[in-house]
């Protein structure tokens, strides 16, 4: 009898103790090095991304940018091919023939190299643009985290819609670095409220 009771003793003082220990690491796991919970947010980037207003506005001028190349190439296109067609009705090896022909190839040659930079020139400014924005967007999550006393913003996808193919799926899936979280962790809309509300003050 008196064994028994031993045993029962044990068992409670190993209980005791691993209550206690988990308690301990609970309360580890959720304080930080300042001796206060740390509070974690949520946010997606390419949500807020099509609405902000700066990437509104960039979207625009890259637009205007490709069409006024499109037109240029397009004009430097037909006069190379009106140095064609005059070159057809010239004579082979005439002094004409062989003036237009230069001109001809000097066209092609400078459509060519012309259309090579523009097309890097056009994609670099759609990178300092992206960067632009994404950097404007980082800025205004680190305002509102600071306002609502938030000390770590995790990105989260956008949803997933039913438009979507297989692969664009999947990596929507893989890619989600949020499993879950309650609705007042996700800060999103109060991140591009911020932005759109400042757009104009700050640009």
């Amino acid at each position: 009898m008196k064994i028994k009771q031993i045993h029962l003793v044990l068992a409670g003082i190993v209980i005791v103790g691993v209550l206690a220990v988990v308690s301990l690491t609970s309360s580890t796991a959720q304080v930080g090095a300042s001796g206060k919970p740390t509070k974690v947010a949520v946010c997606s980037l390419v949500e807020i991304m099509p609405k902000f207003k700066l990437s509104e506005d960039l979207s625009d001028k890259f637009k205007n940018r490709q069409d006024e190349y499109i037109a240029e190439k397009k004009k430097r296109m037909e006069a190379a091919n009106t140095a064609q067609k005059a070159l057809a009705g010239l004579k082979p090896d005439s002094p004409a023939y062989n003036d237009e022909l230069k001109r001809l190839r000097r066209e092609i040659i400078e459509l060519k190299v012309w259309g090579e930079l523009e097309e890097q020139s056009i994609q670099a400014d759609h990178l300092r643009q992206m960067e632009l924005v994404v950097n404007k967007i980082k800025d205004g999550i680190a305002t509102v985290a600071k306002q609502h006393g938030i000390d770590i913003v995790i990105q989260k996808s956008a949803p997933i819609t039913q438009n979507r193919s297989l692969q664009e799926w999947t990596t929507n899936v893989m890619m989600d670095k949020v499993l879950y979280n309650g609705p007042q962790e996700d800060i999103t809309e109060a991140v591009l409220q911020h932005l759109n509300e400042n757009y104009r003050i700050a640009e």
